[in-house]
């Protein structure tokens, strides 16, 4: 499973548990590769903090005699943690409007959902932890204090790699002493 294919299984479940739940936010990737500027509307960012490799390499070795090659599949279970958070400019005199923890806490709910797991274990992709929420406050560029709520989350998914093996070309029998 590629970078990029996690990414738009993420964002989509994410998107679809937000519309189930009538919050008006858009999904998107964290530090993007290209200036854009923050949106003014509530905003929810992910990105990648560790990608760690867990376990030994599986190695399995195959003829197919469909192409008459032997077919080496290596792989490993990749456990990734991502960071979530959100935007949300609180007016005080607005009681109902959704402010940038509520959204936090909501895509929480999201990633624990029987939903989401299902629809991420359809993809290969299996939730491994959701972390507590955070609450840091920051001064903004109008020197307004603002909430920067967020949370992690750790997914799992097998990462495999199929490559023409070499093929045995010579084999060699000898008898040694132990």
């Amino acid at each position: 499973m590629t970078n990029n294919e996690v990414w738009i299984i993420l964002i989509g479940v994410i998107e679809t548990g937000l519309a189930d739940m009538s919050i008006n936010a858009s999904v998107q990737q964290d530090y993007q590769p290209t200036q854009q500027g923050a949106p003014s509307s509530p905003f929810v960012a992910l990105h990648n903090i560790t990608n760690n490799r867990y376990g030994f390499k599986k190695n399995k070795t195959v003829y197919d005699a469909d192409d008459d090659n032997l077919k080496q599949t290596q792989g490993v279970v990749m456990q990734r943690t991502y960071q979530v958070s959100a935007y949300a400019i609180e007016d005080p005199s607005d009681d109902e409007a959704v402010t940038a923890y509520d959204i936090v806490e909501s895509v929480s709910s999201i990633m624990q959902s029987e939903k989401t797991q299902d629809a991420l274990l359809a993809n290969g992709i299996s939730i491994f932890r959701v972390t507590d929420i955070r609450s840091p406050f920051f001064t903004d560029d109008k020197d307004r204090n603002e909430a920067a709520p967020s949370f992690d989350f750790v997914i799992s998914y097998s990462q495999e790699t199929i490559t023409v093996a070499n093929e045995v070309s010579t084999f060699e029998e000898d008898i040694h002493s132990v």
